[in-house]
């Protein structure tokens, strides 16, 4: 019978160099498979930006100047003179509400971010930025006991960018207010969902959990605080930037906020131009350089810390209003 015989050292080197190549092969395989996970990831989530956060942005301001009918251009709120009659709360209506820039955050070392207002009455039952009920024209009776159409709500819409739990992040708060000051709820006298009678008897309620209710015109509900209010439009950005598009002599002339509110005489504006440079949450590129975009002509310098980047801009024009002042 022949006699056990163990390992010798070198068989047992042997084994080990093979176990060992094995590991490292497998790592190396699941470090490069995660890699390109997160790389794959991060295409999506800018790809996705684009594709929904940016259409969904423009859309959404394309209503601007949707029913408005004053002496200028009334779909961006840049004037104090255009929140003359707001009120919130029992107060005027807060400057915080203008159009305004250099006004949010950014990426450091780049420019401050602006703040874009715009304004426009409801067509039809819809939904705002936010995804709250907003009111078209409808049947109700007014104070002096009279039943008529009256126009849809007047929805203010704020656009800026703020800290978020991951960065920084491009937020919508909207509010509402009416311009007839209703007494009761008449939409009965048609045919309409019980959701939206519902809503509107909360609207002409004396109180509602002790807050002022949009029973009179032009008090203004439903705006958020500051700089924490509304709903994220886009997250993982760097900043948000807005030029004004006017109509000056037959012409389409591109402006900054502040330049447009300098002019001696308020010419309409008719849409505008925005840039969003939106980021990926991580990234294991090698490419640590720093790189140069263009927002409105002027290069900006994208930091450099191989995180991927993409540059969205957009031009939006207002269908809805006024192309010459009267």
């Amino acid at each position: 019978m022949n006699a056990e015989r163990g390992l010798t050292l070198l068989e047992l080197v042997v084994a080990l160099a093979i176990g060992t190549l094995v590991v490292l092969t497998a790592a190396a395989m699941y470090a490069q498979s995660l890699k390109i996970a997160t790389r794959t990831d991060n295409t999506a989530i800018l790809m996705d930006k684009q594709l929904y956060g940016v259409a969904g942005l423009v859309e959404q301001l394309r209503l601007a100047g949707l029913g408005i009918d004053d002496d200028y251009a009334q779909a961006v709120l840049i004037d104090p003179a255009q929140l003359t009659g707001l009120t919130q709360g029992g107060s005027a209506l807060s400057t915080r509400f203008l159009t305004q820039s250099n006004h949010g955050q950014a990426t450091q070392g780049m420019t401050a971010s602006d703040k874009l207002t715009i304004r426009y009455v409801a067509p039809m039952d819809m939904y705002d930025c936010e995804g709250d009920l907003v009111l078209g024209p409808r049947r109700v009776r007014l104070t002096n006991g009279e039943l008529v159409m009256v126009d849809g709500q007047v929805v203010i819409e704020r656009y800026f960018v703020s800290s978020d739990d991951d960065g920084l992040a491009l937020r919508c708060d909207a509010a509402r207010y009416i311009t007839d000051s209703i007494e009761r709820d008449g939409s009965r006298d048609r045919r309409g969902s019980m959701y939206t009678n519902a809503v509107i008897d909360e609207q002409v309620k004396s109180h509602l959990k002790n807050q002022p209710a949009i029973r009179k015109p032009y008090q203004l509900k439903g705006a958020g605080t500051q700089n924490r209010a509304g709903t994220v439009i886009m997250s993982d950005i760097d900043g948000f930037w807005v030029q004004l598009l006017t109509m000056q002599a037959g012409q389409i002339r591109q402006m900054s906020i502040d330049d447009y509110r300098n002019q001696p005489t308020k010419t309409p504006i008719i849409g505008i131009k925005f840039a969003i440079i939106s980021r990926a949450r991580s990234d294991l590129s090698v490419d640590q350089s720093s790189k140069l975009v263009q927002i409105f002509a002027k290069p900006v310098r994208l930091p450099a810390d191989g995180i991927a980047r993409r540059l969205h801009t957009a031009d939006v024009m207002f269908v809805n209003v006024k192309q010459q002042v009267p």
